[in-house]
């Protein structure tokens, strides 16, 4: 009998707890006031992002505008790729890209910045070796490795190798450079996967060879 009134008891107990009720979805517009207002501070915090990356580019594209005029093609072309890349276009950026356009061949981080002082628009070595590591990274420019171990840089994209001179730094570039069939022997003699390579050559241009034999 007693423990009948128990089992009883130990029912109604659990009866008498609150159930818990499952969740609903409710879409905007079907809820309370309190739902609502979430909604709406959600879709204005959106709107507000996409038009602060709109802004961005407009002022990326007025930095760029108020200055095409005076800019050579080969610098605002090189300036649009970067805006494109996600990196704002700014006054020592466009000054470091006017210096490397205006070199034929390959070039140093301290003949950009010579270029620059000559000018009067140098930003500063560090912005320079900055500007010029973003750009490698973006594959608008090339890092050539030096005899000197001082790097030289070059315009271009893509793969390529160069022809150096050592006297004047006039760089020629070239593509077939002959080494796929050592690359894949390599491959299967080592067992390693290449996936890049450089091949770059130094030597004397044909003016500077010109002027040895003149001397």
């Amino acid at each position: 009998m007693g423990g009948r009134r128990a089992g009883a008891e130990a029912s109604a107990q659990a009866d008498a707890r609150p159930q818990a009720l499952p969740l609903r979805f409710q879409p905007p517009g079907s809820g309370t006031r309190a739902h609502t207002g979430q909604w709406y501070n959600l879709g204005s915090s959106l709107a507000a992002g996409a038009a602060s990356a709109h802004g961005r580019a407009r002022s990326v594209s007025r930095f760029l505008d108020a200055r095409r005029e005076t800019l050579p093609t080969a610098v605002t072309d090189l300036a649009e790729q970067l805006a494109e890349a996600g990196y704002k276009v700014t006054g020592p950026r466009l000054a470091v890209l006017k210096a490397a356009t205006a070199h034929q061949g390959a070039f140093s981080v301290q003949e950009l910045e010579q270029w620059l002082i000559i000018r009067g628009e140098s930003p500063g070595i560090a912005s320079i070796f900055r500007t010029v590591r973003l750009l490698c990274d973006l594959n608008l420019l090339q890092r050539i490795h030096g005899l000197d171990e001082c790097h030289r840089y070059s315009l271009g994209v893509g793969h390529g190798h160069h022809l150096v001179c050592t006297r004047c730094g006039a760089m020629e570039r070239f593509d077939n450079c002959g080494m796929q069939s050592i690359v894949e022997l390599l491959e299967q003699r080592t067992g390693f996967r290449i996936n890049a390579h450089l091949v770059e050559l130094f030597g004397l241009c044909p003016r500077c060879l010109a002027a040895a034999y003149i001397a």
